[in-house]
């Protein structure tokens, strides 16, 4: 917990974990890795003065040995860097750049590629307080659809497919499941996570999203909006003035899943 200058009070999770770990706010509206989030969530709302300021994930493992103090700082600096969740808002954005140089100072040796900014969280990280807040309605109704599921005896193996930064591949749950022998689902299925829903559900717009982008790399967006590297598209047929409308749904097509996603 901190305190802002304003005298706001915050809450920060820190998980530590004895291996990689990496935040993705696509992967936590789809319900992965929110445990952290659910306490986050529970704790403000049993204390309603204090505001949800992020959740920290720190690497707690074994390293190798080094015989220097630099040698080991750098083993520290490329094994235990953090992976962040910050609500931004001025006091937060404050409290993680001060958080962020700390830790720069402790584990960083003066070679080291290591610096305060690097240990910021990423930019899709940092979800303003209200996107916060629609993604705290998304995970509460979430886990209340899972309850009333186990409720009901509804066990169905549909498992999350996600991706996460350090790992190859598309990540799921099966992977770490001790009754992936029995369920019967053998990696049939499951229900893709699909980043243009969580933006348009936490009101993430193209133009923010392109302003975002050109920030974080210039150089490639002036390359794409260059005229004279761009592809030429053949033209549209013309509709001769009739609008589109939305087509009915039909008796055969089926019923809207409680999931947020593509199964397949």
């Amino acid at each position: 917990m901190f305190r802002s200058e304003g005298g706001n009070e915050y809450i920060r999770i820190v998980d530590y974990k004895t291996g990689g770990h990496s935040f993705k706010l696509s992967n936590a509206m789809y319900g992965v890795n929110t445990q952290m989030l659910v306490y986050l969530i529970a704790l403000c709302d049993a204390n309603p003065n204090v505001y949800p300021g992020g959740v920290s994930y720190l690497t707690a493992k074994m390293t190798e040995a080094s015989p220097t103090e630099s040698g080991l700082l750098a083993l520290l600096a490329n094994g235990h860097l953090p992976s962040d969740m910050c609500v931004a808002d001025e006091d937060t954005r404050m409290e993680m750049e001060q958080f962020a140089e700390r830790y720069a100072r402790a584990v960083a040796a003066p070679a080291d590629s290591v610096n305060a900014k690097k240990l910021m969280p990423k930019n899709d990280a940092q979800p303003t307080p209200a996107q916060f807040e629609k993604l705290r309605k998304e995970i509460l109704e979430q886990t209340e659809n899972v309850l009333k599921r186990l409720y009901k005896g509804d066990i169905q193996a549909v498992p999350t497919i996600y991706t996460e930064e350090g790992k190859a591949g598309q990540q799921k749950s099966c992977m770490y499941c001790r009754y992936k022998a029995v369920c019967g689902n053998q990696d049939l299925h499951g229900v893709v996570v699909d980043e243009e829903i969580t933006e348009r559900k936490l009101g993430i717009s193209k133009k923010k999203k392109a302003a975002k982008k050109s920030a974080e790399n210039p150089e490639a967006t002036a390359f794409e909006n260059n005229p004279a590297v761009s592809e030429t598209k053949p033209d549209e047929p013309k509709t001769s003035g009739v609008k589109k409308g939305k087509s009915k749904k039909t008796s055969d097509e089926p019923e809207e899943s409680w999931f947020i996603g593509e199964i397949k």
